[in-house]
């Protein structure tokens, strides 16, 4: 039985996945999932509509469910998540468990709870960490992103991964001049600072 210390949990789920676009949703889900930072384990599908990921650090983990919202969301469909920090016990037969898991799931139901709170629906993160002002910034980031349509999210998604803006509206089908004014028009340099600072540093 191994034990290891301090490490994050991240538990997906994703949002109104039941309609008639499922098949599509989730076949987006696979084709970001591909594209996103390697954890410690990386994020995957486990069973129905959620995933599960570990990762070393906060920042790596904060930085992988903003890469995977964006990418659903600029596909129009959405996913939360529950952040946890804590140890993880390999149990045997590569089944886990430990604080981290448990912090993950219960900041998942936490959250799906507040969003059904008046005035906190676009919140799709939550977090167990000792920091107050984390999951208030956080949730700030949400909010924003809820509001953006996808055509933004895909625009905001080449801006924080470092596309030039020819690239960036060649793989959306617009031209430069018209991504250009996406990022005018929905404030999103802005945005995609806040979203940066809680990633690992470069």
């Amino acid at each position: 039985m191994k034990i290891n210390p301090e490490l994050v949990a991240v538990v997906g789920d994703l949002v109104a996945s039941r309609g008639s676009a499922r098949k599509a949703t989730h076949s987006a889900l696979m084709d970001a999932l591909e594209t996103l930072p390697t954890g410690v384990v990386p994020l995957a599908p486990t069973v129905g509509d959620e995933i599960q990921g570990v990762f070393a650090t906060l920042a790596e983990s904060i930085k992988a469910t903003h890469l995977l919202r964006l990418h659903m969301l600029s596909h129009g469909s959405d996913i939360r998540f529950g952040i946890g920090t804590g140890y993880i016990e390999e149990i045997g037969d590569g089944i886990q468990d430990g604080s981290a898991w448990w912090n993950a799931r219960m900041a998942l139901e936490q959250v799906e709870e507040l969003a059904g709170t008046s005035g906190w629906s676009g919140i799709r993160t939550g977090i167990n960490d000792d920091d107050p002002r984390l999951a208030p910034s956080l949730h700030l980031i949400d909010a924003a992103l809820s509001k953006l349509k996808p055509g933004a999210a895909g625009t905001l998604l080449g801006l924080v991964t470092d596309e030039s803006n020819q690239e960036t509206a060649a793989a959306l089908g617009i031209s430069p001049s018209a991504n250009s004014q996406r990022i005018q028009s929905n404030d999103l340099r802005p945005l995609a600072a806040a979203m940066t600072a809680h990633w690992p540093e470069a």
